[in-house]
This record gives structure tokens, C-alpha cells and sequence, in this order.
């Protein structure tokens, strides 16, 4: 009896009833059916499928129970000249089964569809096993769903773009995405900052608003003040990606290279994105940093009063302390570490104007170098422009090596 088959399966007999009723199915003879169920069955396991897939893949798509084991077999090596491997083009039907009755010509346009938006093809895979049922749609609806996303305050392009990031976004409502940035502008935000946010780090959609709001928490539990939070998410929105534990955690690592708890929460509210920095590379920009003439602890108190250093290329910080040497400042990055935010290129120019000037530069006087463009144009009488055309640097660092 073919409802004891189903039911012996793993199917309720309500499953069963409504896998029989379908239209396609319910002038099967009962034979035929077994027959056709049996078959099918016996590939998909021979697939990798599980009984929990199979049954929920055929109350998404009893027709399936109507294609021939050559239909199936055809259907997974024809996703594959998508670009799919077999493992990635059967995870896509187990989403969307409904593919197995698409014509390859039909899916095949949606990919093209999509290549057509500016997506790489690399993107464009994504895309399609991240949101399966993408290849289901019409192009025209793809375009009308991506200017529904666009009208919550993106262009057109930066929505696209989002979508590309976090393909997910796409099967979202509206509703659900403007509850998200709500749920961001209630925390503090202007509605151009949550869309900033949303936009650099595009998971938050997936959050909710609820979860939003909690994972937002995270980081006062751990001691910042709501000011601090604020910033840190608005400047680095992937921590709101962190739980508390690995947030914690990231503490606990940073504590470790020889940082106070309070030293940690200061340095991540002026520079966030430490909190994300792989604490490996961040010792190893220490141990490069004391290559060049420093001890440990004044490496650390550099990093104190300029976190953002740890976000320095070592070949730029051995550029400025190789200058500052050449000039009798080698301790400026100690006293001063703020300092090395000015490019080499404006401080080598203001250097040789003060020496053009008779002015020697020192360790006593050297503020002179760092006044504000405005300040030192009123002063002196000469703009930044006119000061770097006049000393290049560039010019210089060739002499140097011989090139001139």
C-alpha cells in the first residue's frame, strides 16, 4: 500500500496526503507512484541526501516525485555549468527544489541577470548559494526588489553593492530592514549613521532589531560607558558582530601584550578598530617598532597616547623615525607619539624652510613643525601647497639614494 510506503518513510500522513493530492501526482496509479517514489528516494540518498531532506524537499515540491532519476541527474550536472561543484549545486536545490523542474536556459538567464548588475562571477555564485531561490525570480522582479531596498535611503548602485556584500539582504522585507536601521537610530544614531553602519557592515540586517539592541549591550557589560559603545560601532560596526564572550575575550588578548583593563577600554574608544586587529600582528608591530631604537614599555606608551599607530604600516612608522633621526628628534615618537600623524613629506617641507630661515628645529622647539596648516599659512605667509612644491621630499629621499 503506498500510504504504509510513506508513512513507513518517515512522512506523517498528512505529509503524505498532501504529497498525493498534488496535481501532478494524484492520477499516478498507485504502482506508478511507488514505483517513481522508490527510484527517487533511492538517488537522492545515493546524493547525500538524509530522509529529514528528502521529506522536505518533497512537500516543498511533490513534483518531484514525478521527474525520472535522469531529470534529477541531468538537473545537479547541468547547475554545475553555472559554476557550481556538485556538493554546492545539491545545497542549492535542498534550499530551492523547485529548480529541479527549471529549464537550465530559464536558470541559466538569472545568473546572467545578475552578472548584468556589475557583479563578479565570484559574487555572483555567491549570491546564488547564499539566496537559492534568486534563480526562481524574474529579472524584472530582482530589479524592482533591489529599488525597494534602495528606497529605505541608498542609491540604487550602494544597494547593489550590499547585496553583493550580504546577499541575504535580498530576501528581506523592507520592513524587517527598516526596523533594523529604527532599532539603530533608537540606540542613538541619525538614520545617515545606521545607514552608514548597515551599509559598511551589512550582517546587521540579519540581526534584527531585537538582537541589535542586546548585542549592543555587549560591550558596557564589559565596562565602556554608552558613549564609548557608540563610537566603537559606529567607527567599526563588525564588533556588533561580537558576543560578550569573544568581545571579552579580545579584551583578555589585548590585556596580555601589557595593557590595564582601563587602558584597553580607552585605547578602543579612541581607535576601535583595535578591537578587531589579530593580536599577533599587533606584538609583532611592537617588536618592529623596538627594532628601530625603542624599548618594549615606550613602545607600549606610544600605543597609549596613539593607539591608532597599531593601524600604521611598519614601512611608514621606519619612514618618519628614520627622518626624525636624521634631524635629532629620534625621541618625538616617545614624547610626542601623536605627532607622527603628519605626513614625513609636510614635516621634511617645514624643516627645511625653518633651516632656510637660520631656524635650528629641536627636541625644544619642534611644535613649530606641527602648528596647524591655517596657524602656519598666517605666520609665515606661505600655504601647505607652496611649502611642499618648494621642498620635496621626494626629491630628497632620490639625492639620498643616489638617484639624482
Amino acid at each position: 500500500m503506498i500510504e504504509k510506503e510513506f508513512l513507513d518513510f518517515g512522512y506523517t500522513k498528512e505529509q503524505y496526503e498532501h504529497i498525493r493530492s498534488s496535481s501532478t501526482l494524484n492520477d499516478y496509479r498507485n504502482q506508478t507512484l511507488s514505483e517513481k517514489f522508490n527510484s527517487i528516494n533511492e538517488f537522492l540518498f545515493s546524493k547525500g541526501y538524509t530522509k529529514e531532506e528528502i521529506i522536505k524537499s518533497c512537500m516543498l515540491t511533490p513534483q518531484i516525485y514525478a521527474l525520472t532519476v535522469e531529470n534529477l541527474s541531468n538537473k545537479i550536472k547541468g547547475m554545475g555549468t553555472l559554476g557550481l561543484t556538485e556538493e554546492e549545486a545539491l545545497k542549492v536545490l535542498k534550499v530551492f527544489p523547485m529548480l529541479y523542474h527549471y529549464t537550465m536556459e530559464n536558470i541559466t538567464s538569472k545568473k546572467e541577470k545578475l552578472k548584468s548588475l556589475g557583479y563578479t562571477e565570484k559574487k555572483t555564485l555567491k549570491i546564488i548559494k547564499d539566496v537559492p531561490r534568486i534563480l526562481g525570480l524574474s529579472p524584472e522582479y530582482i530589479d524592482k526588489r533591489i529599488d525597494e531596498f534602495a528606497s529605505i535611503g541608498y542609491t540604487r548602485e550602494k544597494a547593489i553593492k550590499i547585496i553583493g556584500d550580504e546577499p541575504l539582504v535580498f530576501q528581506y522585507s523592507n520592513k524587517f530592514l527598516m526596523d533594523s536601521i529604527n532599532a539603530l537610530i533608537d540606540l542613538g544614531y541619525t538614520k545617515e549613521e545606521a545607514l552608514k553602519m548597515a551599509k559598511q557592515f551589512p550582517k546587521i540586517y540579519k540581526f534584527g532589531p531585537d538582537n541589535i539592541k542586546r548585542r549592543f549591550e555587549t560591550l558596557i557589560t564589559l565596562g565602556y560607558t554608552k558613549e564609548q559603545a557608540l563610537k566603537i560601532y559606529k567607527k567599526t560596526p563588525s564588533i556588533l558582530g561580537y558576543s560578550k564572550d569573544s568581545a571579552q575575550k579580545r579584551i583578555d588578548e589585548i590585556m596580555e601584550i601589557g595593557y590595564t583593563k582601563k587602558e584597553v577600554i580607552d585605547m578602543t574608544s579612541v581607535s576601535p578598530p583595535i578591537l578587531s586587529y589579530n593580536t599577533d600582528n599587533m606584538k609583532k608591530k611592537i617588536e618592529n617598532i623596538v627594532k628601530l631604537g625603542y624599548t618594549k614599555e615606550e613602545v607600549i606608551d606610544m600605543t597609549k597616547k596613539l593607539p591608532s599607530l597599531y593601524g600604521f604600516s611598519i614601512e611608514n612608522i621606519k619612514e618618519k623615525v628614520e627622518f626624525y633621526d636624521s634631524i635629532g628628534m629620534h625621541d618625538l615618537l616617545v614624547v610626542e607619539p601623536k605627532e607622527m600623524m603628519q605626513s614625513v613629506e609636510l614635516s621634511y617641507a617645514r624643516y627645511k624652510f625653518f633651516t632656510a630661515m637660520g631656524v635650528e628645529i629641536t627636541m625644544d622647539n619642534y611644535r613649530r613643525l606641527f602648528m596647524g596648516n591655517k596657524a602656519f599659512e598666517k605666520i609665515y605667509g606661505i600655504t601647505k601647497e607652496e611649502l611642499l612644491k618648494m621642498y620635496s621630499y621626494k626629491e630628497y629621499v632620490k639625492i639620498k639614494k643616489g638617484e639624482v
